[in-house]
């Protein structure tokens, strides 16, 4: 147990720091070096040869780029937050109750809204990082592949996982009444 407390304790710590780095370096980054992170390839949903100008975008329009990018964002650091709580319940030594069914459920619903959000972010982020482009070389786009269904199927997973841990809850509490 004393094993689980630990690397509880380290997951804990990790995610908890996420949930602050994640959103101060995409603000950093998106507001002052916008640039670089395109040449380096930080949107897999857009190639960086298709962004002409980019070294022209204003304050402004990396202002609403960088809104765009607070949608997906938000539900990542949802999704950590709920990881912190879940693993400092760990940490603490609760493993199989109502908060940790609870927990579980919710990282796995953000997961769904996760892919949902996708769906509004792509053309989205895509339009802004085109607008500076050539009219006729502007465009907003959308992709679905293998990672969107991984990731929705295995958010489907720990749906069902917890709703089997929940009714395994369930069934211990009942034979503990029982005499």
């Amino acid at each position: 147990m004393q094993k689980i407390k630990k690397i509880s304790h380290l997951f804990y710590l990790f995610f908890k720091t996420l949930c602050w780095l994640l959103p101060s370096l995409t603000v950093y980054c998106i507001l002052f070096h916008l640039q670089t992170m395109l040449h380096f390839g930080w949107s897999p949903i857009i190639a960086v040869d298709q962004i002409q100008n980019s070294g022209q975008f204003s304050f402004g329009h990396r202002v609403i780029i960088l809104t765009i990018q607070l949608l997906p964002l938000t539900v990542t650091v949802f999704i950590c937050t709920k990881l912190a709580s879940l693993f400092h319940l760990y940490e603490q030594g609760i493993l199989f109750e109502q908060e940790n069914i609870k927990l579980i459920k919710g990282i796995s619903l953000y997961m769904i809204l996760g892919e949902l959000v996708q769906i509004i972010y792509q053309p989205l982020i895509t339009a802004a990082l085109t607008f500076t482009n050539q009219p006729g070389h502007r465009f907003a786009s959308i992709t679905l592949g293998t990672t969107n269904i991984s990731t929705l199927l295995t958010a489907f997973i720990i749906l069902v996982a917890a709703w089997i841990v929940k009714e395994a809850h369930i069934l211990k509490t009942e034979a503990q009444l029982t005499i």
